[in-house]
């Protein structure tokens, strides 16, 4: 069962996110319908499918952290200005179905990208970077980094995913190999960690721990020629 999601963001910078749009649809709503699609690959268990998320968990988690030291700094320099009440008016509202947890990580992600960006803008107002060209430099970084992130999401030509399976994958069949020939040898290490994280979907226990039993060995195998 899918959750909505309400944000109330404030931000012009993020507001500017559900404006852009990729062919005819919105880059946001392309970027959470690309992983609603992995991940219903993933159940079906594609084995290139598990290998993206993962991909896609690691990019994010290294957003939010980047964001997240920015925010930390930003909320310090702005103590100058505690006795000053300022608000941002809302510059758009959107709801999110958020069926899996990279959903609402996103959602998070979001949410975190549209407060540093009023904390920017807070700074500017108040005088507080100085220079205008320092605003403008920190503004273009973090704005650039969380579009590209976005960006690259939505863009996930999900449909030419290759149909092969953990299956395949262990039997080492020609469906493989000829997967392999286009989108590289598959990382073990990648996908034991991706099986094993928050990103798999609600596999049956008994073929999960199968697969992970075989999946170590074989890391094991390639640390220990």
């Amino acid at each position: 069962m899918n959750i909505q999601t309400h944000l109330s963001l404030k931000s012009q910078d993020t507001a500017l996110l559900f404006k852009i749009n990729i062919g005819n649809k919105p880059l946001c709503s392309q970027a959470m319908q690309k992983l609603a699609i992995l991940y219903t690959r993933s159940e079906e268990g594609y084995i290139y499918a598990f290998l993206k998320l993962m991909e896609i968990k690691r990019s994010l988690e290294t957003t939010m952290e980047l964001l997240y030291q920015d925010k930390a700094y930003f909320t310090k320099k702005s103590k100058k200005l505690d006795n000053i009440k300022v608000t941002f008016p809302i510059q758009v509202k959107q709801t999110f179905e958020a069926g899996t947890t990279l959903h609402f990580e996103m959602v998070s992600a979001i949410q975190l990208f549209d407060e540093v960006m009023c904390f920017l803008r807070l700074l500017k107002t108040g005088g507080l970077f100085g220079h205008q060209n320092i605003f403008f430099k920190k503004r273009n970084v973090i704005k650039k980094r969380f579009y590209t992130m976005i960006t690259q999401l939505a863009c996930i030509k999900t449909q030419h995913f290759p149909t092969v399976t953990l299956e395949n994958y262990f039997a080492n069949n020609d469906a493989y190999q000829s997967a392999m020939k286009v989108y590289g040898e598959v990382d073990a290490t990648l996908l034991y960690l991706a099986l094993q994280s928050d990103i798999t979907p609600a596999l049956p226990a008994k073929k999960l721990n199968g697969w992970l039993g075989r999946l170590k060995e074989r890391v094991c195998s390639s640390l220990n020629p």
